[in-house]
């Protein structure tokens, strides 16, 4: 579940991209376009697109930290972890959506209720928002990111730690348990991966973000637009790695795509891919989904 949720976060985060991206476009390829023009900053925060991508970005620092969390718990206490592994997703998905939320819906209301000033009808988050709550959003997203690679690195290290170390139990669960653990361990190298990546696209931006709101603001004008690039650009991070990595997620998301898929393409698609795929596992899911159209095909006749 808080797998999901990070991924739908991601492609949220990119559609939200897309759409400023698009509109910016559109704006400044306009023949009506004057780059002196101001618009009142209200009129930037009350776009909800404007707002959505605020939320969505900081959630992906605080998501991040919170899957790490839960890494850290499936390692640290795996057993109470085992019978308790949706309650403490449950909390930490909770967790996060409050946190972004608050510090987001806060940022909105103290610049509405501001003194009115106006911005370029670019509406940069840099100019729109509040200055210490813009300050407040980049570093709880920075140290959120930067925890979750320490959390990573103690994992990492508690892993090295117990490598010769046999898990032996005489519970009457002990099989069921033992995959689980496995399971979880393949998902924590996967996890490790996509830090690694977030460390160089996310929390190094976000931190030079953050040194330079306290530093130099005229550099952090110029600089912004560059490094919130790179963070947007990590919201394909987790849906990617995860994908590529986790059979059972990608086993979902191709069974998504194949029903979602029209009978006569489906069928194409699968007799393509079936051909040219020699990996077991892949083969393995293609049969799957053409017993599923045959099983489908067969209730409609």
């Amino acid at each position: 579940m808080l797998i999901a949720l990070l991924v739908f976060n991601g492609a949220a985060t990119g559609v939200c991209l897309l759409s400023v991206g698009a509109y910016r476009v559109a704006l400044l390829t306009s023949d009506n376009f004057d780059s002196h023009e101001m618009v009142p900053r209200k009129q930037c925060v009350l776009t909800v697109i404007f707002v959505a991508l605020l939320f969505f970005n900081l959630m992906n620092g605080i998501g991040l930290l919170m899957l790490n969390l839960d890494r850290a718990a499936a390692f640290v206490i795996p057993i109470f972890y085992f019978h308790n592994h949706n309650r403490i997703m449950l909390l930490l998905m909770f967790i996060c959506v409050a946190l972004s939320g608050a510090l987001i819906t806060a940022a909105v209301i103290v610049t509405l209720t501001a003194s009115e000033q106006y911005v370029t009808r670019t509406c940069r988050q840099f100019d729109t928002i509040n200055f210490p709550f813009y300050v407040a959003i980049i570093a709880v997203r920075s140290i959120s990111g930067t925890l979750a690679v320490c959390v990573m690195l103690t994992i990492v290290v508690v892993m090295f730690m117990r490598r010769a170390k046999v898990f032996n139990t005489q519970a009457h669960g002990a099989d069921q348990l033992h995959s689980f653990r496995e399971r979880q361990r393949k998902l924590t190298y996967t996890t490790i991966i996509s830090c690694i990546i977030t460390l160089f696209l996310f929390v190094i931006p976000s931190l030079i973000q953050l040194c330079l709101c306290f530093g130099n603001v005229d550099l952090l004008r110029v600089v912004s637009p560059y490094t919130m690039s790179l963070t947007f650009l990590n919201c394909t991070n987790e849906a990617l790695v995860f994908m590529i990595r986790q059979e059972a997620i990608r086993r979902s998301v191709c069974d998504f795509i194949t029903q979602q898929t029209p009978t006569f393409l489906r069928e194409r698609i699968l007799s393509i891919v079936s051909a040219y795929s020699s990996s077991e596992p892949r083969m393995m899911i293609f049969h799957t989904f053409s017993q599923k159209k045959t099983s489908s095909t067969g209730i409609k006749h």
